[in-house]
């Protein structure tokens, strides 16, 4: 009796600890989202797009290069991805057009990365839709790597911005490409690894 008490006493402790850090994590994210509303405000007096996979790709960076305790890199940028994609609502819903005849795995890795909160809207010709799309700040294609839409893709109007899944391995094709404005910011190693497939493509065709 006298060492289930002791037993009780320490996680009640321990909980009160877990209580007070849940406190402070909750302001802070209070916080970091009333910076995004402002972030949100530059913005749209900017007109600039909503949506910046390099700004993601910079914090997954910082997390990689952090000491991240006992987590796991991809447990921590599970969290932070669900905190990326709040705040990103916080500013303004993503509308995500997919092709409808889009794998189920692809759909779901699309739905981890950008959470329920987004629109989805699939469409039979995804990429004329995105063209013809007024919102075009706040609206992005995801492609699957064997689409034959990637072809489309002038880099003038509508550019590879990001891929799928944002973990994982260089020298692998992703699985998904993220497609946008080129005014909006993008890493350059997602660019060339859309480059070095279009060229295969080109070249396999001329054979």
């Amino acid at each position: 009796m006298v060492e289930e008490t002791k037993i009780n006493n320490e996680l009640t402790a321990l909980r009160i600890s877990l209580d007070q850090i849940d406190t402070r994590l909750r302001k802070t994210l209070i916080e970091r989202a009333d910076i995004a509303t402002k972030v949100a405000k530059v913005k749209k007096a900017h007109n600039l797009s909503v949506f910046h996979p390099s700004r993601e790709m910079e914090i997954l960076r910082d997390l990689n290069n952090s000491d991240l305790g006992s987590f796991s890199l991809e447990q921590i940028w599970g969290i932070w991805r669900g905190i990326i994609n709040a705040n990103t609502a916080i500013q303004s819903k993503l509308n995500i057009i997919i092709e409808k005849d889009i794998k189920k795995n692809d759909r779901d890795l699309i739905l981890h990365n950008f959470g329920p909160i987004n629109k989805i809207i699939e469409d039979e010709n995804a990429m004329d839709m995105l063209k013809k799309e007024e919102n075009i700040d706040s609206t992005i294609l995801v492609l699957g790597n064997d689409s034959s839409s990637l072809l489309d893709i002038d880099g003038k109007k509508l550019s590879v911005i990001g891929t799928l899944p944002q973990l994982h391995n260089k020298s692998m094709e992703p699985t998904l490409y993220i497609i946008g404005q080129p005014d909006q910011f993008h890493t350059e190693d997602d660019t060339c690894l859309y480059r070095t497939k279009i060229e295969k493509k080109k070249l396999i065709d001329e054979e």
